[in-house]
Protein backbone atom coordinates (compact mmCIF):
# COMPACT_ATOMS: atom_id res chain seq x y z
CA UNK A 1 0.00 0.00 0.00
CA UNK A 2 1.53 3.44 -0.45
CA UNK A 3 2.15 5.87 2.27
CA UNK A 4 1.20 9.09 1.48
CA UNK A 5 1.78 12.20 4.10
CA UNK A 6 -1.32 14.36 4.46
CA UNK A 7 0.24 17.67 4.20
CA UNK A 8 -3.11 19.45 4.82
CA UNK A 9 -4.33 21.14 8.64
CA UNK A 10 -7.35 18.96 9.12
CA UNK A 11 -6.52 14.78 10.28
CA UNK A 12 -7.14 12.35 7.75
CA UNK A 13 -10.75 10.64 7.44
CA UNK A 14 -11.04 6.85 8.27
CA UNK A 15 -11.84 6.87 4.38
CA UNK A 16 -7.99 8.37 3.76
CA UNK A 17 -6.28 6.19 5.98
CA UNK A 18 -7.55 3.25 4.51
CA UNK A 19 -5.91 4.44 1.06
CA UNK A 20 -2.77 4.94 2.68
CA UNK A 21 -2.85 8.66 3.60
CA UNK A 22 -1.08 8.93 7.02
CA UNK A 23 -1.21 12.12 9.30
CA UNK A 24 1.73 13.86 10.56
CA UNK A 25 3.19 13.77 13.60
CA UNK A 26 2.08 16.62 16.57
CA UNK A 27 5.37 17.95 16.37
CA UNK A 28 5.55 18.45 12.60
CA UNK A 29 1.98 19.62 12.24
CA UNK A 30 2.40 21.99 14.93
CA UNK A 31 4.89 23.55 13.00
CA UNK A 32 3.51 22.75 9.33
CA UNK A 33 -0.13 23.77 9.93
CA UNK A 34 0.75 27.62 10.67
CA UNK A 35 2.18 27.64 7.45
CA UNK A 36 -0.62 26.47 5.91
CA UNK A 37 -2.96 29.64 6.98
CA UNK A 38 -3.49 33.02 6.09
CA UNK A 39 -4.76 35.54 8.24
CA UNK A 40 -3.32 38.52 5.83
CA UNK A 41 -2.72 38.99 1.82
CA UNK A 42 0.46 37.70 1.59
CA UNK A 43 3.10 38.90 -0.40
CA UNK A 44 5.28 36.77 -3.18
CA UNK A 45 8.09 36.53 -0.74
CA UNK A 46 5.75 35.41 1.80
CA UNK A 47 4.55 32.29 -0.18
CA UNK A 48 8.05 31.44 -1.15
CA UNK A 49 9.09 31.77 2.47
CA UNK A 50 6.12 28.99 3.66
CA UNK A 51 6.75 26.46 0.43
CA UNK A 52 10.78 26.66 1.52
CA UNK A 53 9.85 26.47 4.87
CA UNK A 54 7.68 23.34 4.40
CA UNK A 55 10.22 21.33 2.86
CA UNK A 56 12.79 22.32 5.54
CA UNK A 57 10.27 21.12 8.06
CA UNK A 58 9.58 18.48 5.96
CA UNK A 59 13.48 17.42 5.63
CA UNK A 60 14.23 17.87 9.74
CA UNK A 61 11.12 15.11 10.12
CA UNK A 62 13.34 12.45 8.66
CA UNK A 63 17.09 14.04 9.94
CA UNK A 64 18.04 15.35 6.96
CA UNK A 65 19.17 19.11 6.49
CA UNK A 66 17.66 21.39 3.60
CA UNK A 67 20.67 23.39 3.02
CA UNK A 68 23.12 20.34 3.11
CA UNK A 69 24.31 19.86 -0.73
CA UNK A 70 24.48 15.60 0.18
CA UNK A 71 20.69 15.59 1.52
CA UNK A 72 19.01 15.82 -1.87
CA UNK A 73 15.13 14.80 -2.65
CA UNK A 74 16.37 10.98 -3.29
CA UNK A 75 17.57 10.78 -0.29
CA UNK A 76 15.05 12.12 1.31
CA UNK A 77 12.81 9.57 -0.58
CA UNK A 78 14.54 7.10 0.38
CA UNK A 79 15.29 7.76 3.97
CA UNK A 80 11.32 8.91 4.57
CA UNK A 81 10.00 6.12 2.28
CA UNK A 82 7.13 8.15 1.69
CA UNK A 83 4.72 8.14 -1.43
CA UNK A 84 3.94 11.11 -1.98
CA UNK A 85 2.27 14.18 -0.12
CA UNK A 86 -1.65 14.91 -0.09
CA UNK A 87 -1.95 18.57 -0.01
CA UNK A 88 -5.25 21.04 0.15
CA UNK A 89 -5.60 24.55 0.92
CA UNK A 90 -4.97 27.99 -0.26
CA UNK A 91 -4.38 27.82 -4.06
CA UNK A 92 -1.56 30.76 -4.69
CA UNK A 93 0.20 28.21 -1.79
CA UNK A 94 -0.97 24.68 -3.01
CA UNK A 95 0.41 25.65 -6.73
CA UNK A 96 4.15 26.19 -5.89
CA UNK A 97 4.19 23.86 -2.78
CA UNK A 98 3.04 21.20 -5.70
CA UNK A 99 6.01 22.07 -7.59
CA UNK A 100 8.37 22.31 -5.24
CA UNK A 101 7.76 19.40 -2.98
CA UNK A 102 7.06 17.12 -6.26
CA UNK A 103 10.84 16.12 -6.45
CA UNK A 104 10.72 14.87 -2.88
CA UNK A 105 7.38 12.20 -3.96
CA UNK A 106 4.04 12.33 -5.61
CA UNK A 107 1.51 15.35 -4.94
CA UNK A 108 -2.37 14.73 -4.59
CA UNK A 109 -5.52 16.52 -3.66
CA UNK A 110 -8.36 14.85 -2.25
CA UNK A 111 -11.43 14.58 -4.09
CA UNK A 112 -14.72 14.56 -2.28
CA UNK A 113 -18.37 14.36 -3.09
CA UNK A 114 -20.82 16.60 -1.32
CA UNK A 115 -23.22 13.94 0.46
CA UNK A 116 -26.67 15.45 1.21
CA UNK A 117 -28.16 14.10 4.27
CA UNK A 118 -31.41 15.10 5.46
CA UNK A 119 -32.13 13.71 9.51
CA UNK A 120 -35.87 14.33 10.38
CA UNK A 121 -35.98 15.44 14.25
CA UNK A 122 -38.63 14.64 17.18
CA UNK A 123 -40.48 17.85 16.64
CA UNK A 124 -40.93 16.91 12.57
CA UNK A 125 -38.37 19.59 11.44
CA UNK A 126 -35.82 18.39 8.86
CA UNK A 127 -32.28 19.38 9.37
CA UNK A 128 -29.88 18.95 6.14
CA UNK A 129 -26.26 18.69 6.20
CA UNK A 130 -23.77 18.46 3.50
CA UNK A 131 -20.92 15.80 4.44
CA UNK A 132 -17.95 15.37 2.53
CA UNK A 133 -16.94 12.11 1.31
CA UNK A 134 -13.53 11.08 0.35
CA UNK A 135 -13.70 9.52 -3.49
CA UNK A 136 -10.42 9.48 -3.92
CA UNK A 137 -6.97 10.96 -5.31
CA UNK A 138 -6.04 12.96 -8.03
CA UNK A 139 -2.48 13.77 -9.00
CA UNK A 140 -0.62 16.82 -9.44
CA UNK A 141 0.30 17.31 -12.84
Amino acid sequence: MKKILNLTQHNSTVEQKEAGIIDMSEELRTKIVPLLNFYKLPSEEDIEYRVVSIQKELYANYGLDYNNPEHTDDIFKKKSKLDGFMIGGALFLMTPLADAISYMGNVYYAFTKRVSIEETQDDGTVIKKSVFKFEGLVPHI
